[in-house]
């Protein structure tokens, strides 16, 4: 799952961040094992190894919508990154219980102990995807990422073209000046804008 992080989070921060909720997520699953009546047996470490992804998936959630956002610092990050993640982990949760509640009613301590794995592994993933990931990303995480392109002539903003409108006595004594009706950035003069015209243009 390591490589597998480095692959498609390829931030050390993010990865260690990821690793350090995937062990805590397993620390918490050996201590409340034993407060379920769950020995670590051969079943039971099938159900660990298949736990670290979906504690990887939880955790990888929000930190590829912390990377992607578009915030400039760390705390508006860790927010965006609740704000868009947090609703995909609670209803990727929900849907997961859903199809291992009825394993709860079972008789079998194979489908049982896979239950309760379950119910812990998802609960403490949401939890920690949650809660704690995006307030350690607001403290350490990457900062927001720099732009490659500096402003130049080539792509500068254009600015909107302006024209000269002149006041009633300029136009009452008929000396419009021509030159003066210009494009910004250029050297193409415009022609005069005739009486009649002008009293129809609006400035808005």
């Amino acid at each position: 799952m390591l490589v597998v992080t480095i692959v498609f989070l390829p931030q050390p921060v993010i990865v260690g961040v990821v690793m350090l909720q995937v062990t805590m997520i397993l620390v918490g699953l050996f201590g409340f094992m034993s407060l379920w009546d769950l020995s670590l047996s051969a079943i039971t470490m099938i159900h660990l190894v298949m736990s670290v992804g979906f504690s990887v998936d939880f955790c990888a959630h929000i930190c590829t919508a912390y990377m992607v956002s578009d915030e400039t610092t760390r705390h508006g990050r860790a927010l965006d990154a609740i704000v868009h993640a947090s609703g995909p982990i609670l209803n990727g949760g929900f849907s997961s219980m859903l199809g291992v509640l009825i394993l709860s009613i079972t008789e079998s301590y194979i489908f049982k102990s896979f239950f309760k794995v379950m119910l812990l592994v998802i609960g403490f993933g949401a939890a920690h995807a949650i809660l704690l990931v995006p307030v350690i990303l607001s403290f350490i995480g990457p900062k927001s990422h720099m732009r490659l392109e500096e402003p130049g002539p080539n792509n500068a903003e254009l600015s909107p073209p302006s024209v000269y409108l002149p006041d009633e006595a300029t136009v009452a004594n008929g000396s419009t000046p021509s030159d003066k009706i210009a494009m910004p950035g250029s050297n193409r003069k415009i022609k005069p804008v005739d009486l009649q015209e002008e009293k129809n243009i609006k400035i808005i």
